[in-house]
């Protein structure tokens, strides 16, 4: 097997969405791994009720180190990588070093599915017993991250049939990308840049929204053109199109209903957060948020 985070394209397979598994965009795991992850999303959706979704797979080692510099800053004592030490940012999960990631073999996987959102949860414990036997193991544990999946062949007590059909990626400008069959003419997609008092935020064909941070906005070069199109919009119509837009993509969103409390919408799923734990453990992953009426989250709801 090739490095940690720079697995080749034949090592890799794009993880199918199915009758069992919703994944956040693309994501990879090892060839290896495919079928003891679609077997237990099977059983797991069979305990559940739910399809398993999988927030990500693989970790490129460019992914790692964004990830890591993200969640870290340079300090005086900590972790060892480039040189420096670094310590984690408050509130920040944690991440590995650069180059040491099961991610970067294709091995780990972060789950939601209600799975997150606490060590004890219902979906969570049913989870680990269906995934265990597919050499499954949530070593998140070891510091504080139920979503936190690993796999190893050493673990494995059931048989798995292989998929009949996988997709490879292939590399496009050092990022992987699925290999399915397009169209000879595709028109050009158009990619708005939001605007308002909130900040602003990029709406890519096939991504969605991606917010800026001031950094980003001062280092981001808009060059306008025929698929390009700005809004400037209100602090309040820009946070709605952020949350409209990660419901249709199936992400999960939280929504604080007047007088009522809070819920977590995820795919087609509706669950009410009942605790302040477990509200604060997932706005850690940072999804949009909204407050609503009562009124307005029937309509929202209705037909999920």
């Amino acid at each position: 097997m090739s490095s940690n985070g720079q697995l080749a394209p034949h090592e890799l397979v794009l993880v199918p969405n199915n009758e069992n598994v919703s994944t956040y965009g693309n994501q990879y795991v090892a060839a290896e791994v495919l079928p003891y992850l679609l077997a237990a999303a099977a059983e797991f959706r069979q305990q559940a009720g739910q399809k398993l979704y999988l927030k990500e797979g693989y970790r490129s080692l460019t992914a790692q180190a964004a990830i890591f510099v993200l969640r870290y800053v340079v300090a005086i004592i900590g972790l060892l990588w480039d040189g420096r030490r670094w310590t984690k940012r408050p509130g920040q999960a944690t991440a590995a070093v650069p180059g040491t990631s099961i991610h970067g073999y294709g091995r780990a996987i972060d789950i939601w599915s209600g799975i997150d959102s606490s060590f004890g949860s219902r979906n969570h414990l049913t989870w680990v017993t269906v995934a265990a036997k597919y050499g499954w193991l949530n070593t998140g544990s070891r510091f504080g991250e139920p979503w936190h999946q690993e796999w190893d062949r050493a673990r494995v007590l059931a048989a798995v049939a292989a998929p009949v059909t996988v997709i490879h990626p292939i590399a496009s400008g050092g990022e992987l990308v699925a290999t399915p069959d397009t169209p000879e003419y595709q028109e050009e997609p158009m990619t708005v840049l939001i605007t308002s008092p909130r900040g602003q935020s990029i709406d890519i064909p096939g991504v969605g929204i991606v917010p800026m941070s001031p950094d980003d906005v001062k280092r981001t070069k808009v060059t306008s053109g025929p698929g390009l199109q700005v809004l400037e919009t209100t602090a309040g119509m820009h946070e709605r199109i952020e949350f409209y837009s990660a419901l249709r993509r199936g992400d999960r969103v939280i929504v604080s209903v007047q007088g009522s409390g809070y819920a977590l919408i995820e795919g087609r799923s509706v669950s009410v957060i009942k605790n302040g734990r477990t509200l604060e453990v997932l706005r850690k992953t940072a999804p949009p948020e909204i407050t609503v009426t009562q009124s307005q989250f029937n309509d929202l709801t209705k037909g999920l």
